[in-house]
Parts: structure tokens; sequence; C-alpha cells
């Protein structure tokens, strides 16, 4: 494709069954439907297609599409005409609030080309998603986050809980045309929590994330691979929870907001049990999508006395991982828990690097939703005391006292600085609790609590016996 979309793509990629600034709006079905819902949609979808769009979708799923040509006379002929869209549409209400906060985020030329690239340069479909972009931001995050790129410290615990858990996550290794991917595991085991809102900020985090990380992934775009275990709770039947019709619904059309392509979408099952799930989304996902999605079975699916039973699941994995691996997908790469290498401390560590980035990078909150692990927290009792970066700082000042003590009072100040200093070198920061969030306290305070402490592990040491028993549980407190 050295163009931009033609004009049957375009239309696709307008989401005409709901071309509005909501992202959910549509006809959500009010229960599970039949599962050959689903199937002769994608059916009805892929009859009206012309060749060529469905050529397009095959490569796209193949991972073999040609990117679009950026010339410079593509580039500026696509933002002029991206403004002239954004201009033009009446529901964007959120992304004009956004463009007063702050117009150099919302106009920003990087900023833009990443929807632009999103929707491979059909300007009217950009707009679109660049306003249903905004709508969702305020919805999850609130007016103040608005023209703000959203950072693991805007994240409450509950999001923060799902984002740092084994799965759902972005697989560290792409696939072979270097795309992104998105691995889901859905099964019976599945709790009420995290809620589905707490779902919505964590994909709207982790794809903005790989969106913003390097032109290239915006090229390419994103793949999504959902494995689907055993029997479905009966909860599925229900309207709403953990893994519902509104769930699945939502999350199926939420990529309508996000920047980056979405190129192709993988049912994986073991049983034959979650059609009725995966006919959900097939109505959710915009005719675009719906074309570019491919099912794949383990060996289960041909049991039918054993329809919602797993029947040899290590084999049942290896099969659907081989088909996988036929669109350039390694299972290898898959988390333990499901076959694959990569151990969840592996994606801790790196959600912690990128945390580190954000806080080096972005601009500074002055408050945080959940302490990072090199925080200092204020405060007293065995919890705030036991935190990784209050135990951290105390090992730092342990190692200066000698300094300090031999350093004249007039100069001491500087021993102090330079703890502060180091703690905000390695991404901490000073924390008081405030209510259900943390406040960044500012340097003169975080000073003020390292010299207290200096003084107090003085004091403890010179100290009577008497004294220093009766001040030994508050020689650690800050």
């Amino acid at each position: 494709m050295s163009e931009g979309a033609n004009d049957e793509s375009q239309n696709l990629l307008l989401h005409g069954d709901a071309a509005t600034a909501h992202t959910f709006a549509g006809l959500m079905p009010s229960t599970a439907p039949e599962p050959r819902a689903g199937d002769s949609l994608v059916a009805r979808a892929m009859a009206a297609c012309s060749g060529r769009v469905l050529e397009e979708a095959y490569d796209d799923v193949h991972g073999v599409a040609k990117a679009v040509e950026e010339t410079p006379a593509l580039v500026e002929k696509s933002l002029q005409g991206l403004e002239h869209e954004l201009r033009l549409r009446k529901d964007s209400e959120a992304y004009l609030l956004a463009k007063e906060m702050d117009s150099s985020y919302v106009e920003n030329r990087e900023f833009r080309l990443m929807f632009l690239r999103a929707d491979r340069f059909a300007v009217k479909a950009a707009a679109l998603r660049i306003v249903r972009h905004f709508q969702v931001k305020l919805e999850l995050f609130g007016k103040e986050k608005l023209a703000l790129d959203i950072t693991q410290d805007d994240l409450d615990e509950e999001t923060m809980e799902s984002l740092y858990a084994p799965i759902p996550r972005i697989l560290r290794t792409r696939d072979r045309s270097g795309r992104v991917v998105s691995l889901w595991k859905v099964d019976r085991r599945t709790q009420a929590k995290p809620s589905l809102d707490a779902k919505l900020r964590r994909v709207f985090y982790a794809v903005t994330l790989a969106a913003t990380s390097r032109p290239e992934t915006q090229k390419s775009g994103l793949v999504v691979v959902m494995y689907f275990f055993k029997k479905p709770p009966s909860s599925f039947l229900q309207r709403s929870g953990a893994l519902s019709v509104e769930s699945f619904w939502k999350l199926s059309r939420f990529n309508a907001c996000l920047p980056l392509h979405l190129s192709a979408v993988h049912f994986c099952n073991d049983s034959g049990a979650w059609t009725l799930m995966q006919a959900v989304a097939k109505i959710a996902l915009s005719v675009f999508t719906r074309i570019r999605l491919r099912s794949h079975y383990g060996t289960s699916i041909e049991y039918a006395d054993t329809l919602f039973e797993t029947v040899g699941g290590l084999r049942s994995f290896e099969e659907v991982s081989a088909g996988l691996q036929s669109y350039g997908i390694q299972a290898s790469s898959f988390p333990v828990e499901m076959g694959g290498n990569e151990t969840t401390d592996e994606h801790r560590q790196w959600l912690e690097g990128q945390r580190m980035i954000e806080r080096q990078t972005k601009p500074p909150r002055d408050r945080v939703l959940v302490p990072f692990r090199f925080d200092v927290l204020f405060g007293k009792g065995n919890p705030l005391q036991n935190h990784f970066g209050n135990i951290k700082l105390r090992q730092l000042i342990a190692d200066c006292v000698k300094t300090y003590e031999k350093t004249g009072n007039g100069e001491k100040y500087l021993v102090v600085q330079a703890i502060v200093n180091t703690v905000k070198q390695s991404s901490g920061r000073f924390l008081k609790a405030d209510d259900d969030s943390w406040i960044v306290v500012d340097d003169a305070d975080a000073e003020r609590k390292v010299s207290a402490h200096f003084r107090t592990l003085r004091f403890f040491k010179r100290g009577p016996k008497n004294v220093a028993k009766k001040t030994r549980r508050n020689r650690n407190n800050l």
C-alpha cells in the first residue's frame, strides 16, 4: 500500500455502525448471542468486501502488508486534512477540552501521526479515533490527565495489580513482522477483579505505551491473541461481570480509540464452549477487524462428548501454537503459565524499567496513586518502614554516618542533599499519605526528614541505655 487507505477501506475504518465519539456506542446484546450470529457477520463482511480489501486484510493478518509510503507530501496533506476533519466534528468536547488545557500536546505532530498511522492515513477515520481517544481518556482518568501521557503513577492499585499480573500482557518478543503481540488468557478462574474499568485503564496504558515506544511499532501495528481455556463460567450469560457480555463487548470495541493499528485477532480454543463469548466479540468488532480475525482449535474441540472438558491440554496447546506459528507468532515467547519461556519476574522487571523511564522523561506528578518500590514513604509503622525504598534509604544513611559526623555543621546539609538526590536519581520520590493517594513532598521536607534520621541515629548511639531502649522503636521512622 503506497498511498493512504482507499475509499472502501476508509468506510470500514470509520466503524460505520457507530461512527460517534463514544467508543462503546452501538447495540450491545442483552444476552450472549448464538455462535452462528458472529460467524454469519464475519461471512457477510467478507462477502461484501472487494477483492482488493480482502487482499489487504490477508496481507495484514500474515504480516506481509506493504507499509504506507510516508512521503513528505502525503504526511503534510494528511495532517492538514486531519485538522480540517477535527474542526468539522460536532462531538469533540473532550478533544477541545484537552486542546484548551494544552494545545501543544493535542497538536503535536508525532502525536497526530500515531493516529494517522493507526488508520493507514485515512484522515476521517483518524479524526474519529482521536476524538474517541480523548473521550475515553476523560472517562477513565479524569480531566486533570486529559493533556498528559498516562504513566504508571496515574494508575490506581487495582489497575496496577492487573498490569503487573502474568497475563494479559504485551509480549516482549514481537512476531516475525516486528508487530507487537498482546496476549490474553481467558478461563473460568477469572474472578470479579479486576473491574471492567481497571481492565480498560490497563489496556489503554499498555497499548499507548507500545504505540509511543517507536514509529516502527505504529507502522507495523498490533496483533491480539486470545486463548480460551476450558469451560466458561455461567456468569458470562449475565449482562455484567468479570466475564460477561458487557465486559467482552467493551473490550472488543476498545481498539477504536487507541493509537495503534489492529492488524489481526487470533482466537485460540481448547474447547468449543467459548463460542458464545467469541460471538459477542465478532459482533462488537468493526467490519475492518472482523475480516482480520482467525480462529485456532486444539484437540478437545473435536470431541463432541467432552465439549466442556479439556482433553489432552498439552497436545491442544501444541496444536494451537503450530497454527499461530504459521502467522509468525512464537508461542515460546508466551509466559511459563501458558507453556512458554517468559517468567513473571521478567515481565515485572520490564514494567519497573518503564516506570523509571517515565519518571525521568515525563512531566513530574505531584500526586502518586501507587508508590514505586524505590519511593520513600513518610510515616510510622512496620508496613511503611518495611517498604523497599525506606529500607534502601536507611542503608544509604548508615553508609554516610561517618562522613556526616566528620563534616562541619555548616556543611552537613551537603551530605543530606546528596542522599536526597541519590533517591531521586534512582527514580524514587519522597511521599506522604493523603487519603487514598500519596503526595510528593518537596526537597526541603525530604531533607528535614533525612537530617532528623541522622540525629536519631546519633542519639541512639550516644544516649544512655534506658533512653536508647525507649527510642529504639523510633530510630527507623522517617
